[in-house]
C-alpha cells in the first residue's frame, strides 16, 4: 500500500507505534497502520498516516484515497466502501518509509 502513496507531497510514512516498530523487528504480530475489514456488509479500509507540517489536508487525502482505491483494485480486485485516513503524527522532516 505505501508503494501507492509514498510519492504524495506532504505525506511522511505509515504510522507505526513503539510497540508495532519493535513487533516488526522481532516478528510479532501486530496491528497494522494498513487495516481491511467487513462492518456492516460494508469494506472499510483504514489508513493511519504520518504527515509533515505543509500537507494540504483538502487535496492530499483525496489523493491518498484514490491512489490506495485504484491500488487495491488493481491488485487483488477489491472494491472498498469507505476509506478512513487517520493522522496519527506530524513530523518536521520526511521519514523514508517502510
Amino acid at each position: 500500500m505505501w508503494d501507492a502513496i509514498k510519492g504524495l507531497p506532504g505525506l511522511a510514512d505509515l504510522h507505526r507505534s513503539t510497540l508495532q516498530s519493535l513487533g516488526e523487528r522481532v516478528h510479532l504480530e501486530r496491528l497494522s497502520p494498513v487495516r481491511i475489514e467487513e462492518r456492516e456488509g460494508r469494506r472499510v479500509l483504514d489508513l493511519h498516516i504520518v504527515i509533515t507540517p505543509a500537507a494540504r489536508l483538502p487535496e492530499l487525502v483525496p489523493q491518498i484515497r484514490g491512489a490506495v482505491r485504484s491500488y487495491l483494485h488493481s491488485m487483488t480486485g477489491i472494491d472498498l466502501d469507505e476509506i478512513g485516513i487517520h493522522i496519527d503524527d506530524i513530523v518536521w522532516e520526511a521519514a523514508t518509509g517502510p
